[in-house]
């Protein structure tokens, strides 16, 4: 005679089927929650994978943003330093426009000055009395004109006496002359004149020579 399982019902003889049914009566076990528990950690999976995607994405444009913010940064310096540079220099061409702006009427007017010192300086020597007001006049014209041109920058450059300088002075011969020494200025033919620092006009010199 066939035995009947004491329980019967949909679990019939299946040794798996008794097995879980222990287990959920011993509550061990439960089917739904099961489920509900692997449902639940696969939602939590999906959403930890897009809240990294997103935090992968925050990133990359953190990093775009970044790297815009140095090139904005950058351009901006450039174009400072560009101004700066611009501004300094129309401060310099403005500032020597105004120091060497008369350096073309300057020149033209040397030639004029060098005659007038010339006809006082030979007429002093064939006049030999002790006044002339003509020429205490032009003494004195002589003076206002020197102080004028020091006013605007003009100086003399020195020669008699010292070392021949090729950068002020142009030379146009040699001679002896025992009283200055050799590779010295020895005679001055024409004054030579600085405009500040510049020359304008150098000075046409001999130069001394080894005595023999």
């Amino acid at each position: 005679m066939t035995s009947k399982n004491q329980f019967g019902g949909p679990f019939g003889s299946s040794t798996n089927k008794v097995e879980e049914l222990k287990e959920v009566l011993k509550g061990r076990k439960d089917p739904s929650k099961t489920s509900q528990t692997e449902t639940a950690e696969n939602n939590n999976s999906q959403e930890l994978d897009s809240l990294k995607k997103q935090i992968e994405e925050l990133q990359n444009k953190l990093t775009n943003a970044g790297e815009e913010l140095k090139k904005e940064k950058h351009e901006k310096l450039r174009v400072m330093a560009d101004f700066d540079n611009a501004r300094k220099r129309l401060t310099r061409e403005q500032e020597e426009s105004m120091r060497y702006g008369n350096e073309k009427l300057i020149k033209e007017f040397l030639p004029i000055f060098d005659s007038l010192e010339m006809t006082i300086l030979h007429s002093k020597e064939r006049d030999i009395s002790e006044t002339n007001p003509i020429l205490e006049g032009l003494d004195l014209i002589l003076k206002q004109v020197q102080d004028l041109l020091i006013k605007f920058g003009v100086s003399i450059i020195e020669g008699y006496g010292k070392p021949f300088d090729p950068h002020t002075q142009e030379a146009i011969g040699k001679v002896e002359n025992p009283e200055v020494a050799p590779g010295h200025v020895a005679l001055v033919h024409r004054k030579g004149y600085l405009l500040f620092d510049r020359v304008i006009r150098p000075a046409l010199v001999s130069v001394a020579e080894t005595l023999h």
